[in-house]
């Protein structure tokens, strides 16, 4: 459906780390993380994540459901905009 109205998505691994910044193409708006993810449970390092998209003038979301809004984890000030469950 995102597809239909021009959004598009690039997949990464969440161990990408600074590689993440190879990803990054001229019309990427908005980074998403997840971490630890959904599937795997594979940590990224948000703060590097963050960085990176900051660098490059990008606001980060992040999802947060696995540590929920009662334990937060010490990047919460990191992202721009938080999805929680």
């Amino acid at each position: 459906m995102a597809h239909a109205v021009g959004v598009e998505t690039t997949f990464y691994s969440p161990g990408a780390g600074k590689s993440l910044e190879a990803l990054i193409r001229p019309n990427t708006k908005v980074p998403y993380v997840e971490s630890p993810g959904s599937e795997t449970l594979e940590m990224q390092d948000i703060s590097a994540s963050s960085g990176i998209a900051h660098a490059h003038g990008m606001a980060v979301m992040a999802d947060n459901t696995w540590t929920t809004p009662l334990y937060p984890s010490d990047c919460t000030h990191l992202e721009d905009s938080a999805v929680s469950c």
